[in-house]
């Protein structure tokens, strides 16, 4: 529905706008969704003029005075809602405020894009039941510009469902001329084949031309262009359609350069760093967060300042650059804390816990975890809540207290449960499946991933169908089912190759180079070749995308392969290689202990005892505490007629692990030995 209107007057009113809401409700029947643009005042006299307009209607307010997460059950509890026709909400927006920060100078708004309010994720999940449980009911959400704005970006779902939006926020032709912002809401306002044309209600997408090309576009200054354009962007990017986002923002910079607008300018090159980001582009990501960087310094804004570094963060740590990911979650926290931006440095904190789990320092992790946990139920950031309980879990594991992370999962799912938000469900879902895998529970894991899988293709979540399908393949991999794993592995690596998620691809190559790596019993020149060609495959992408933690886990792999079929000079290379990877990003965990015991063993078996000593003790450096590093020096020591030394090794393995039989063996030897030469 539109109100068009001649060439000469192109601006309708608010009466007229009202006319075509009034229209809208009188003649819709049952569930509907509708925005309404406008101040707090304006709305009391347009829901005072819709209940005497419409007699005929059951007309109802409910105003929110306060910050909520579930608006489904306030409606279901009325003791009116089977009679209700219309539904009027007001002060949705109190739910998002926390999430929102005011842009420089008070021009716009500063959205964070790092997480989704949780009434809104309530929305967009909970959208099916609101139609199927409340069919009677039209609900009109009354709210100001920013809430709608944000509503567009963050609860697009939600949104597609709505009859579009009636703006009484001002005059359209004040606007136009004041050079204010024109927001293209996503159901599209401007229809350009009669002038300049706002419709309160759907528009095909065939009916507006968004670009710098739009005639109308072209009759608006370049702020109100900018803004049109970065609008459209904003809406694509929530819709995946990263191309024409990028578009979008990159005609939107141009603009705001040649105005020389640099908030909206350091504001836009942020949001096409996010783009890149999710098109894998990192070094591209890397130079538009630089840039909006320096504008954000230059002016003095701190909450974009802090932003940027984040982001630069998060690009540094996909790169691997784990060291330089640090220092700017750092520099973040400090100005997030000093702009008492409690959410911000709860993600912060968060993100710091995350590379701290790459690097394997899991206490560390744990306790920047337990952080961003405070925060995060200090401003009652539910999903954040649940976000970090998971990592606590994942972090549990790694510290091998499986039944702390079992605890951890179920209040992050119990949480998720509670949103309706079946992502963060089945995401749980797969890391309690991985739970039972260690404690193997190998049925239960099973259960849990196929509930995780059944919700994955509910949602159409391409890549968590992947995931969760390679999760059953090394549950199969477990119960020594190489046929059934090698199945699942294929069916999720057709799927990674279908949507193009690479790094997922790379993992599940390297998971078949693993199975048939460890068949090379059976079939073993086949089961060699498949093997290796995997690995060079998934080599290949690891390189290509820059994920340096995999790769050094793939040369190790290759290693390991190499030496069961004692080649051991080209094992040495692949060890080598990992190792080299290791120093340089600053791996020093229980992965890098296993290659230089695995090297110390391949020099070993070359002869060159010496080396494999100073291996050994590398990886006695890191885990001090585990025996094995123990007791292959000893049999290094002694092969080299340092029985002395070989025998207070055997001794540390045997303080460590008190039945190790070949510890006993080898030093009742060692002194057997000692005698014989006195």
């Amino acid at each position: 529905m539109s109100l068009a209107k001649s060439s000469e007057d192109t601006s309708p009113s608010k009466e007229e706008i009202y006319q075509s809401l009034l229209r809208s409700l009188s003649r819709r029947k049952g569930f509907g969704i509708v925005f309404v643009q406008s101040s707090s005042a304006e709305a009391n006299r347009i829901i005072q003029r819709i209940q005497e307009d419409l007699p005929q209607k059951q007309v109802a307010v409910l105003r929110l005075d306060k910050p909520i997460d579930n608006l489904y059950d306030l409606i279901k509890d009325r003791h009116d809602r089977e009679s209700l026709n219309i539904l009027f909400i007001q002060g949705l927006e109190e739910s998002l405020k926390p999430y929102v920060k005011p842009g420089y100078g008070g021009e716009g708004d500063y959205y964070n894009i790092d997480t989704v309010p949780n009434i809104l994720s309530h929305l967009n999940q909970r959208r099916e039941l609101f139609r199927d449980h409340f069919k009677n009911i039209c609900f009109v959400f009354v709210l100001p510009t920013f809430a709608i704005k944000y509503i567009i970006r963050r609860a697009p779902d939600f949104f597609d469902w709505s009859a579009g939006v009636f703006d009484f926020s001002s005059d359209v032709d004040s606007q136009v001329a004041q050079g204010r912002n024109y927001n293209n809401y996503g159901r599209d306002q401007f229809n350009i084949s009669e002038g300049i044309v706002i419709t309160g209600g759907n528009i095909s997408a065939g009916q507006i031309a968004v670009g710098r090309n739009s005639s109308f576009l072209k009759a608006l200054n370049p702020e109100v262009q900018g803004n049109a354009l970065k609008e459209r962007a904003d809406q694509l990017f929530t819709q995946s359609r990263y191309d024409q986002a990028l578009d979008c923002y990159k005609e939107a910079l141009t603009l705001y350069r040649d105005i020389n607008d640099q908030v909206e300018q350091a504001n836009t090159l942020k949001s096409m760093g996010d783009v890149y980001q999710f098109l894998n582009c990192s070094h591209e990501a890397l130079e538009s967060y630089q840039e909006a960087l320096s504008l954000y310094q230059k002016l003095t804004f701190r909450n974009g300042e802090a932003s940027a570094l984040k982001s630069i963060g998060d690009v540094c740590k996909f790169l691997s650059q784990y060291n330089e990911a640090l220092t700017c979650y750092q520099q973040a926290l400090i100005l997030y804390q000093l702009v008492e931006d409690r959410l911000g440095e709860a993600t912060v904190l968060q993100a710091t816990g995350d590379t701290y789990q790459f690097l394997g320092r899991y206490a560390d992790a744990q306790e920047y975890y337990q952080l961003a946990l405070l925060l995060h139920r200090s401003v009652s950031n539910r999903l954040g809540e649940a976000n970090t309980l998971n990592s606590i879990g994942d972090v549990s594991q790694f510290l091998k207290k499986i039944n702390e992370a079992q605890i951890y999962y179920q209040q992050a799912l119990e949480i998720y449960r509670l949103l309706g938000d079946r992502l963060g469900e089945a995401n749980t879902l797969n890391a309690i499946g991985h739970v039972s895998n260690f404690l193997n529970l190998f049925d239960a894991a099973t259960n849990y991933y196929q509930q995780a899988l059944e919700i994955y293709h509910l949602l159409g979540d391409r890549l968590g169908e992947a995931n969760t399908l390679k999760a059953i393949g090394d549950t199969y991999v477990f119960i020594d089912q190489a046929e059934q794993a090698m199945d699942c592995y294929r069916q999720a690596l057709e799927i990674f190759q279908q949507i193009g998620a690479r790094l997922g691809e790379a993992n599940t190559l390297k998971s078949l180079g693993d199975t048939f790596a460890s068949r090379i019993l059976g079939d073993r020149a086949s089961n060699v070749e498949q093997a290796t060609a995997f690995y060079h495959q998934a080599l290949e992408i690891f390189q290509e995308i820059g994920d340096r933690y995999s790769q050094t886990i793939t040369f190790g792999a290759f290693g390991q392969l190499l030496q069961n079929l004692k080649q051991y000079e080209q094992a040495l290379n692949y060890y080598d290689r990992a190792i080299s990877l290791c120093q340089s990003i600053g791996i020093d965990n229980n992965f890098y202990y296993q290659i230089l015991l695995n090297r110390g063993n391949t020099l070993k078996a070359l002869g060159q005892l010496e080396e494999a000593v100073k291996s050994y003790d590398r990886a006695i450096l890191i885990e001090p505490a585990l025996y094995r590093a123990w007791f292959e020096r000893g049999d290094a020591l002694d092969q080299l007629g340092k029985l002395e030394d070989a025998i207070d090794s055997y001794n540390k393995a045997l303080d460590i692990k008190p039945d190790l039989y070949e510890a006993l063996m080898y030093r009742a030897s060692s002194y057997i030995a000692i005698l014989n030469d006195m």
